[in-house]
Formats: structure tokens, C-alpha cells, sequence
């Protein structure tokens, strides 16, 4: 899984969607609340297997019996029986897209005014929306009665997913439905294709680096980077070549670092979602490999977050100082270059371009570049997953119920919600996203995660947040990735950086061999499918 530092090649055009299986992960995302900032690369269980072979093309062969008005075209989608919807009904949708809703709280009221509406005409219903500012810890409470509105994100976290039958209708399984929906095991439980579906992915993720096209242009690069060091490379061309409007330096890359709680994991997050390997994590476990190793996903993550910290030049004055909105605004603006987050981010930097007056036209510089790293054959990567996912109150009326299946239905199949927000649409066949046109013209391998092993399913977040307190995938503040970035800009040195990760590898190693579950996993047939020398590397620092 060697990752080489070759020089970016010529451009390719297409898209390969590699979808070799999908999974779960309960890790939240702790950013802010109108934030749909949960990333594929965070996700390592519950995904669907099988391929995308246009299965959903076509028209309804009576996989959606029972759907009359609003019968769907998509094979294998969500199915609702529309004779039990009274006419005049109204919806409630519980969500956490605070920017997308109230004017009055700062929202854009995409939602209500227009979003809408044609679900409205179709279904002869009115829509209304809740929006919760801290969504899992609101919803939760809201979840002790059975008021939690009809349709509903589940929340990531504090959750237990074998409950969400007490609180959510069942939607299909994984077997009607896979073919038709990316990420459709996210929110499902049991085994295989009988796994039982409660919520449906509202668009996927990409993991990606969000960036301006044009002021990367008009420093001169004409391909995107392939490697951390083309990456940092290109980054001093940017502080060298580029002003903006006003005159003033380009910011190279905005840190926001008030935000660290949550942005700084994205780097570490997008460390297995560059690999191309589904298994990445359940490999790394079963095979004893150290986290950090030279030339290997998170040591290199962590060494691009490094050497970006390390270099006043690449990033704003006062990394302390910057507000996550107004970094939104400043990027559209072409005021800086790039942030270090995924898709699900793009839609918010152009609706605060757009306050900010940003044109349309200019708003198009708002994109997603692939992660710049490769694989051992050269191929660039990039795991995809749900965002949030869409659920129904299991003790809502008969007919809200049929509503809301229908409301979620219409979402992922007739709606513009993925092109709108930027997300990879949940259904197999949807186009990708004007924004994620770096993707395609790299040839990006597209991927999802594969379920870990039953028996070892919540073993990585175990050795990683409770017994080995590395929290690679979690926030920030605090631990090692903040303990790095005080040290880059302290001006730490290469031997400062090692050091640190060296710790981490040693309370990994600790936690890892003490683990029951996973010493008695090793010792099962079902252990040898994961074995592969290619992970057992050690650091040599």
C-alpha cells in the first residue's frame, strides 16, 4: 500500500465507481450544526456489497408494487403505498441544516421555498421544517417521546444501532434496495442482503480538498497534484503568483484553527479513503501494522497537515482568528486557495459567496480536488458514504408514514438535492457534480468501505478512542494532531514531528495486542481473508 511520490501525469477523462461494498461507523462529526461534514473516509462498516451495473436503469418492474402516484422509475428503490395518504396531509422534517431553512436564524430558506414544492404539487401536501442548531444531542432529547417529527436524520452518534427499530419504520433491506442506492447498509441492521434498512443516504460524500479553480490556475498549475510534496509545492506557486481583487496575497490555505475540534480530523480521516482498499482497516488490525509508516496513508496525512502548520506562508496571519464562515466567503471570494475539507462543504462555500455577491459564474471556481496521493500503481482514490441519512417516526400515522417513505423516495430519486449541495447522488446511476469535476478528469478510482467483521466490528474505534486514546479519527483539541500543530508553528522540527507520532504508535501497539476481541478474532479461519504482508509495516523512526 506503498504510497509513491510520483509527478502528476497528463489528465485522464472518465469515471471509475469501483462500489466493492459498503459499511458503518458510529463516529460523529462534532462541526458545526448546519455542518454535513460527515466524511466517507471516517466510515469503516455497514456497506453494501455488489456492483453498480446500472441495475436501477429502466423502469419500475415491480419492484415498487403498491406505489401508485409517485411510483418510482428506479428499480429496486423505496416503496410506499400511496393509497394510505390522506390528501392534504402535512409533513414534518426534522433536520440539521440550520443554513438551509429559517431566514430568521441565518438560513438561505432553500428548503421551504423551494426545494419543496414540487413534492408538494405531486403529493397535494405541505412540507414543514424543524432545524435543530446541535442536531444529535436535540434530537436525542426529542427521541424520549414519540414527537420527533416524521421524517428525520438518525443520529450519528449516542445511538445504539440495534434500537433503531424501537424508533424508526423499516424501509426495505439491503437486498431490494443495494442496487439502486449507494450506501444503503449505512443505517441497516443484521447480515447481508437480509439486513433490514431504517434510513436512506440524503447524497454521499467524496473525500476531497475543496479549492478555488481559478486562483489555482492563475498561479500557473495545469494539473492537479498527486503527491503531499506536489501538494505543498503548489501551494508556495499560489503565496508567489497570486493577488486577489483588492490587491492583497493570496492565502494559500485557510486553517481556521478555532475550528480544530473538528476540521483538523478531516486529514486523518481521509487517510484510508486514498487507499482503494476496502478493508483498510480490519487489514491494518488483523495484520499488527504500526499507524504511522513512512510512505503510508496516515503518516503522510498528518505529515501534509504538518508541513502546512510549519510554513507562515501557506496559510493566514492568525490561525486563531479565522471564523468557519467567514472562511466560506473568502474562498469563494478567491481570497484563499484551499481548505482542507470534503464535499459536503462545497455547497456551503458558495452560499456565502453568493451573500457575499459572488457571481454565479465565479461561484463555479468552487470545487473539489481529489486527495494528492496515490497508490502503489499510481491510481488516485477516494472512498465515498452517506451524509446523513433519512429516516421515518416509527409512531407517526399510517399515512405520515406512506408520506414520509414517499417524501424520502422523491428526495434521492426526482429531487436536485446532490447537485445542489455538491454530494455524489445517493442513487447508482446519478451524475456526478459539476464540483467534482477534478475527479473526473483524473480518472478517480470512486469506492466504498466494506463492513468490518461482526465479531470485530467496533474493535478500531475501541483501541483507538478508549483504550490506546490516540483518536485518530475523532476531534482535535488536544490530542496528538493539536499537539503537532502547536509544534509546526512553534517552528518544531522533522525529529519533533516523529517523535510525536512514534508515541501514538507505541499506545496503538500497547491497546492493539491487549484487545480480547481482536486476539480472539486472529485465531479464527475467517482472520486469514485479511492477511497481507503489505500491512504489517513498522515505523522506522
Amino acid at each position: 500500500m506503498k504510497l509513491k511520490r510520483v509527478l502528476a501525469g497528463a489528465l485522464a477523462a472518465g469515471m471509475t465507481f469501483a462500489c466493492v461494498g459498503c459499511g458503518d461507523t458510529n463516529t460523529s462529526s462534532t462541526a458545526p450544526a448546519n455542518n454535513s461534514s460527515k466524511t466517507s473516509a471516517g466510515t469503516t462498516s455497514n456497506k453494501t456489497s455488489g456492483t453498480n451495473s446500472g441495475a436501477t436503469s429502466g423502469t419500475n418492474s415491480g419492484a415498487n408494487s403498491g406505489t401508485t402516484s409517485g411510483g418510482s422509475t428506479v428499480s429496486g428503490g423505496l416503496s410506499f403505498d400511496a393509497s394510505k395518504i390522506k390528501d392534504g396531509e402535512t409533513l414534518e422534517v426534522i433536520t440539521n441544516r440550520t443554513d438551509r431553512v429559517s431566514k430568521d436564524d441565518g438560513g438561505d430558506g432553500y428548503m421551504p421555498d423551494e426545494f419543496v414544492k414540487s413534492f408538494e404539487e405531486k403529493y397535494n401536501c405541505k412540507v414543514t421544517f424543524r432545524a435543530l442548531k446541535d442536531y444529535a444531542k436535540d434530537v436525542k432529547q426529542m427521541m424520549g417521546s414519540t414527537n420527533y417529527g416524521d421524517v428525520l436524520n438518525i443520529p450519528d452518534s449516542g445511538l445504539n444501532p440495534k434500537k433503531y427499530g424501537d424508533y424508526f419504520e423499516v424501509l426495505g433491506t439491503v437486498g431490494e434496495m443495494k442496487d439502486a442506492y449507494r450506501d444503503i447498509t449505512n443505517k441497516a441492521q443484521g447480515e447481508g442482503d437480509d439486513a433490514v434498512v431504517y434510513g436512506v443516504p440524503s447524497g454521499c460524500n467524496a473525500a476531497g480538498i475543496c479549492y478555488n479553480k481559478k486562483v489555482w490556475a492563475d498561479a500557473g498549475i495545469t494539473e492537479l497534484p498527486k503527491t503531499v510534496d506536489d501538494f505543498i509545492a503548489d501551494l508556495k506557486k499560489i503565496h508567489e503568483n497570486c493577488k486577489d481583487s483588492d490587491g492583497n496575497a493570496v492565502i494559500p490555505v485557510m486553517c481556521c484553527y478555532q475550528a480544530r475540534d473538528w476540521n483538523l480530523k478531516e486529514y486523518t480521516q481521509y487517510a484510508p479513503a486514498v487507499t482503494g482498499d476496502p478493508d483498510f482497516k480490519t487489514k491494518l488490525l488483523v495484520n499488527g501494522g504500526d499507524l504511522f509508516v513512512k510512505g503510508e496513508p496516515y503518516y503522510e496525512m498528518v505529515r501534509m497537515m504538518y508541513k502546512v502548520y510549519s510554513d507562515p506562508d501557506l496559510h493566514e496571519a492568525s490561525v486563531n482568528d479565522t471564523v468557519w464562515d467567514n472562511s466560506k466567503m473568502m474562498l469563494a471570494q478567491g481570497k484563499c486557495a484551499t481548505f482542507i475539507v470534503g464535499s459536503w462543504a462545497v455547497s456551503q462555500f458558495k452560499a456565502e459567496g453568493k451573500k457575499a455577491g459572488v457571481s454565479d459564474e465565479d461561484l463555479k471556481n468552487v470545487s473539489l480536488m481529489p486527495v494528492p496521493m496515490t497508490d502503489s500503481k499510481g491510481n488516485q482514490n477516494a472512498s465515498i458514504g452517506a451524509d446523513t441519512c433519512l429516516a421515518v417516526n416509527k409512531n407517526s400515522s399510517e399515512s405520515k408514514k406512506e408520506l414520509g417513505k414517499a417524501f424520502i423516495k422523491w428526495w434521492v430519486e426526482e429531487s436536485d438535492w446532490a447537485n445542489h449541495e455538491g454530494f455524489i447522488p445517493t442513487l447508482t446511476t446519478g451524475e456526478i457534480p459539476d464540483a467534482l469535476s477534478g475527479f473526473k478528469e483524473n480518472n478517480v478510482n470512486l469506492y466504498t468501505v466494506n463492513q468490518a467483521p461482526g465479531a470485530i466490528s467496533t474493535t478500531f474505534g475501541d483501541i483507538d478512542t478508549k483504550q490506546a486514546q490516540v483518536n485518530i479519527d475523532g476531534g482535535a483539541d488536544g490530542n496528538f494532531k493539536f499537539t503537532l500543530c502547536e509544534k509546526a508553528m512553534a517552528g518544531g522540527t522533522d525529529a519533533d514531528f516523529e517523535a510525536v507520532l512514534k508515541d501514538m504508535n507505541t499506545k496503538w501497539a500497547t491497546a492493539r495486542d491487549a484487545n480480547p476481541e481482536l486476539q480472539a478474532f486472529l485465531a479464527t479461519p475467517e482472520a486469514e481473508q485479511y492477511k497481507d504482508e503489505a500491512f504489517a509495516k513498522k515505523a522506522d523512526f
